[in-house]
Order: C-alpha cells, then structure tokens, then sequence
C-alpha cells in the first residue's frame, strides 16, 4: 500500500490522538483513513445531487446550498438538544 507523509501541528495531532481515544479507534492511521472514507463518500453524494439536480427539470444549485442545508441541520440538532 502506497504511503504518504503530512506535516501537522502539534494541536492536530493531539486532536487526532484525542479522537483515536474518544472514538475507540486502533491508530491515528485507522482514525484517517475513517475520516477520508467519510469525506469521499460526502463528496460522491453532493456530486450525485448535483448532477440529478442538473439532468433539468429543477431549479440549479451551487455550493451556497450545501453550506445552508448544513447549517441548518446544525441548527435543528442545537434545537434537539
């Protein structure tokens, strides 16, 4: 497996350290490798609405609506809480 070396702060990787604890994961690489899969399987979705949105029939979007749909949903789970 190809492997890649990233220069962090010191706060990133105990922010990552952190999670690894909190998250019972076994290692900072499982950890990132997690939050990668995470941030693919986000992208492949927003792509996918995107392109269902652009086939016609709706309205277009742009970016601004991912960033309002979030923090709306940010707002409703403050809401819940």
């Amino acid at each position: 497996m190809p492997t890649k070396s990233f220069l962090l702060t010191e706060a990133q990787i105990a922010f990552i350290d952190a999670q690894v604890q909190r998250g019972g994961f076994e290692s900072s690489n499982d950890y990132l490798s997690e939050l990668l899969g995470m941030e693919m399987d986000r992208q492949a979705m927003q792509d996918m609405m995107v392109e269902g949105i652009d086939s016609g029939g709706l309205a277009p979007f742009d970016q601004r609506f991912f960033v309002d749909l979030v923090e709306y949903a940010e707002t409703r789970d403050k809401e819940r809480s």
